[in-house]
């Protein structure tokens, strides 16, 4: 009778100890399903924030535990769009697609990739979507989709068609800044840098934290006030003194209040990390320029040609070094070549005039 007492007692405690695991492990489930869904409306409210990065980093954190649902990949995509991440985008709308996402989001999002790359094959019957029903948030996606790729573009009547229609329904503080992003841009292509300056300081009026619009905003103040560029500068809270825009307008604030040594010490350390930064090398030969150092300013604007030889700057910079250094046949030879890069501009605005893309 011990041994057979003995026999289910183990019996019970066994039973028992599996009955605990399966609790456990239910609890486990449940708990990591718990934390997921915080995970994914924590994304949601993200991107109501305009916060692409924050957002896609959750929506990866819920991958990790819903790796085939179609919601989150689909939103996830949509995430690394509006974020820029054009090949992440693609992957995960495929994933989406394979997971059994609805069809016609599927195909919204595919077109909105194409909008947001340059692609205005179906521009008309999108806006005709976004006039019939302005306040949804397909037509938002459509409007922001539409204007990123017009500024890619320089497709500055689309923009402004898309970005009036946006500002009729800018209800939340992030969407009304980033609308003025967007008019500064705007501002930025058609040459009016008063203007983008104008609009990208209402943001960090409004939004001191805004890294982005602080940082264009000391881009376009480099040369007319380097000095405010230099405090603006200062005062970006999320990016380290070392990135690579951030060095390089410094340089410039630098160069435009005749501080050439510490301008060159920054452009120095960028070529080390980035040899073939044009705009670097650009730099570096304007201020030889400025210092009457011939040589070494034919030398990085001919490295800087030989990365972009249809820009204008380097150039029109390499022809007058040539002719200061007293060589004025070798000069024309780049005045000639600038003056044939601004006939074939010339001639892409008159198209781009005639299709109605830019305002004259």
């Amino acid at each position: 009778m011990a041994h057979s007492s003995i026999v289910v007692s183990a019996r019970r405690i066994l039973l028992i100890a599996l009955l605990l695991l399966v609790i456990g492990g239910m609890l486990v489930h449940l708990a990591r399903q718990m934390w997921a869904t915080s995970r994914f409306r924590a994304a949601e409210a993200a991107l109501l924030d305009r916060d692409f990065p924050r957002a896609r980093g959750l929506l990866e954190e819920c991958l990790h535990i819903w790796p085939r649902d179609d919601q989150v990949l689909l939103l996830a995509a949509q995430a690394a769009r509006r974020d820029g991440a054009t090949a992440d985008a693609e992957r995960l709308l495929d994933a989406a697609g394979r997971a059994h996402a609805v069809p016609d989001a599927v195909e919204l999002e595919r077109l909105l990739l194409q909008l947001q790359n340059g692609d205005t094959r179906h521009i008309d019957h999108l806006l005709a979507v976004c006039r019939a029903h302005p306040a949804t948030a397909e037509s938002r996606l459509i409007l922001e989709a539409a204007i990123v790729g017009s500024l890619h573009r320089v497709d500055v009547a689309l923009a402004l068609t898309c970005l009036e229609l946006w500002d009729g329904h800018c209800d939340r503080a992030p969407d009304r800044l980033q609308s003025w992003i967007w008019a500064g841009e705007i501002a930025i292509r058609t040459g009016d840098v008063d203007t983008a300056a104008g609009h990208f300081r209402r943001v960090v009026e409004a939004e001191p934290d805004h890294d982005q619009a602080r940082r264009r905003l000391a881009e376009l103040l480099s040369r007319s006030a380097p000095r405010e560029a230099l405090d603006h500068l200062d005062q970006l809270r999320n990016l380290p003194p070392d990135d690579r825009d951030v060095r390089l307008t410094r340089a410039r604030c630098f160069r435009s209040l005749g501080e050439h040594e510490q301008a060159t010490r920054l452009l120095d350390e960028l070529l080390t990390t980035a040899p073939g930064d044009y705009e670097a090398l650009l730099e570096l030969g304007e201020i030889s320029l400025e210092l009457r150092r011939w040589d070494a300013a034919e030398r990085w604007l001919r490295a800087a040609i030989e990365l972009q030889p249809n820009r204008r700057d380097p150039n029109l910079a390499l022809a007058r070094c040539l002719q200061l250094a007293g060589r004025p046949e070798d000069a024309q030879r780049y005045r000639d070549r600038v003056a044939e890069i601004d006939a074939q501009f010339e001639e892409r605005l008159r198209s781009l005039q005639e299709k109605g893309s830019l305002h004259p």
